[in-house]
């Protein structure tokens, strides 16, 4: 039946347009999956940053990852700090990544859009990060940024002057949420795929 007050709308997962609500969805989707999940990355997408010898390795996936704050606190940086706040200012306390996927050579880390794109700022943040994650775990594992956005967020149509691409951090890796629908069928991913342009119907979920 739903609920009066969202209208016609009926529940929050038909209104919600929050990136955290639909990679929740993808995690748990992931989370027991992952080899099944890595080898659509390397043989549906071209991921090009996952090797062969890494399709049958063991993975772990995470959600809403604060990596700087839990991998300080619990580890230490290389000069034997556990504080995070008398840490290197390259580290924040508060900075989570949507979703990685933990290997003994590879960190993949996901970030996802849905009802915005890619900012200039958070672009900027995104190489401290590479430089940052790096610095933490040791050259010995490779450290790989994917994007998840919207199917329409691509689209070559000119904007302000300029052609849409993903940052230069991705290295033109990334996926769509349609895609992701591709793989395991859920609403919530059609949803996340649609409210980039809010092209919305309550009958999608």
């Amino acid at each position: 039946m739903g609920f009066s007050y969202f209208g016609e709308h009926q529940y929050w997962k038909h209104i919600t347009r929050d990136e955290r609500t639909f990679c929740a969805e993808l995690y748990f989707t992931i989370k027991g999956n992952e080899n099944k999940f890595i080898k659509w990355l390397k043989n549906n997408l071209s991921i090009d940053c996952i090797t062969d010898d890494e399709l049958a390795a063991e993975w772990e996936a995470g959600y809403e990852v604060c990596f700087y704050r839990d991998f300080i606190k619990v580890l230490g940086e290389k000069n034997g700090n556990r504080h995070i706040k008398k840490s290197d200012s390259k580290h924040s306390i508060k900075r989570t990544f949507d979703l990685c996927l933990f290997s003994e050579k590879k960190l993949l880390i996901f970030e996802a859009k849905s009802h915005k794109g890619f900012q200039a700022k958070q672009n900027k943040e995104f190489e401290k990060d590479a430089e940052a994650v790096q610095l933490l775990i040791g050259n010995h594992v490779d450290v790989c940024f994917i994007a998840i956005y919207p199917s329409t967020y691509l689209i070559n149509v000119q904007k302000r002057g300029k052609i849409k691409s993903l940052p230069d951090i991705f290295k033109g890796r990334g996926f769509s949420w349609l895609q992701v629908n591709e793989l395991a069928q859920n609403p919530m991913f059609i949803r996340a795929d649609n409210c980039y342009n809010d092209n919305y119907s309550p009958s999608l979920l």
